[in-house]
């Protein structure tokens, strides 16, 4: 795994390799329900699955000895935490537009989170990366960003996909431990997982999504989670993509209202 600036050189051409092959769309759109853009412009420009990926010959970094996790298929939507516990997880970051604001009303409140980061943006935004594994949050791989169907593909392109991320994280903090993945869009499948858990890698899913991206309206928001919400509870919030100005909006009120109910905020068990 590449380390300092020289490091963080290679993988940057790397990862503009893989996206240029892969032919990916990184840009914002209608968040479906893991934040990712669903429109059909963007679901049209996917690969089919069975793409050509032969000649993609870049390894990524593999994690040996990681985290057993679930069976074959099986999905965190739970904290796994005994007690009135709540997580709260992020997708479709870092944003350097959101992040650094979602950081502070969570340092306000003395609150940790899971990030799950895309590889791109891990790569563009290495101060947030840096920050969020320095303030202790969870870091959870999603990918290299919004392809809804890579759980259709060819267990290189997944590889690649999950390697790839998991690099550009640990080469800007080293000592990070991702011991999640999310797959875009929620879309899991027992492959995909097998494939992310040779990373050291466990499923997390959600229970709770708070829908941001709807824009309802932070109080209409705020009350549905509140009506909603139980012991364990793993909740989706978004701090990229179209979501993430609702996101934070949101944040400060319900981290207050949850804690006035008696939860305590905590990274799920992997």
């Amino acid at each position: 795994m590449a380390n300092g600036s020289s490091g963080a050189v290679v993988i940057g051409l790397v990862i503009g390799a893989v996206l240029a092959t892969q032919a990916i769309d990184f840009g914002a759109g209608d968040e479906g329900e893991d934040g990712a853009d669903d429109s059909a412009a963007v679901q049209s420009e996917s690969q089919p699955d069975g793409s050509d990926d032969s000649d993609r010959t870049e390894v990524p970094t593999r994690v040996e000895g990681g985290q057993a996790g679930p069976p074959s298929g099986g999905i965190i939507t739970s904290t796994g935490r005994p007690g009135r516990t709540v997580a709260l997880t992020f997708s479709t970051g870092p944003d350097p537009g959101s992040t650094p604001e979602v950081l502070d009303i969570l340092d306000g409140h003395g609150v940790d989170a899971t990030f799950c980061v895309y590889g791109t943006n891990a790569r563009a935004q290495p101060e947030l990366i840096r920050r969020i594994a320095a303030e202790g949050h969870a870091l959870c791989d999603q990918g290299l960003g919004h392809d809804f169907d890579l759980s259709t593909r060819s267990d290189d392109r997944i590889q690649q996909e999950i390697g790839l991320t998991l690099d550009a994280i640990t080469a800007t903090a080293p000592r990070a431990t991702v011991s999640f993945f999310r797959a875009p869009g929620g879309d899991f499948s027992s492959r995909l997982n097998d494939i992310a858990a040779a990373y050291g890698q466990v499923p997390l899913g959600w229970s709770i999504d708070i829908a941001d991206s709807a824009g309802p309206g932070a109080r209409a928001i705020v009350d549905s989670v509140m009506d909603r919400v139980e012991p364990g509870a793993v909740i989706l919030l978004h701090d990229g993509g179209p979501g993430w100005s609702t996101t934070v909006a949101v944040l400060d009120i319900l981290i207050g209202e949850l804690h006035e109910a008696g939860y305590a905020f905590v990274i799920p068990a992997p």
